[in-house]
């Protein structure tokens, strides 16, 4: 599930595209390697695909009155997100996720600026031209 929030992919679609990318980079191309990084690493700052990733991460540790909290119960995880889905807003079980995932906020960080930067520089070199 940390993974599924911090790349927006399970761990077997991080794996496929990482396999794709030193396929590629293996057969020397590499502006197919880098949009396979890429789309690997813009997973990090795709909130739209993180809502429920968050709320099974919190459904983890916030237990019901009487709920086993040794046992892993995906039934009942199912139905706690059900619940809040329908009746609360997302944003602080995102912000609870976000913090539990180890890095994840430098990570993001990082990928929103570096972004910010490139469509930047994107911008200066077509008005120069």
């Amino acid at each position: 599930m940390i993974l599924e929030f911090g790349y927006s992919a399970t761990f077997v679609d991080i794996f496929k595209n990482l396999r794709i990318a030193w396929d590629h980079l293996n057969n020397l191309k590499l502006g197919d390697a880098a949009v396979t990084l890429h789309n690997i690493m813009y997973g990090i700052k795709n909130l739209e695909d993180k809502d429920d990733a968050a709320l099974r991460i919190c459904a983890l540790f916030m237990d019901e009155e009487g709920e086993d909290a040794t046992l892993y119960d995906e039934g009942k995880m199912r139905e706690k997100v059900d619940c809040w889905s329908k009746e609360c807003s997302v944003t602080p079980f995102f912000q609870w996720a976000a913090n539990a995932v180890p890095s994840w906020i430098n990570a993001y960080r990082i990928v929103s600026q570096s972004g910010l930067k490139e469509e930047g520089k994107a911008q200066d070199q077509s008005k120069t031209e």
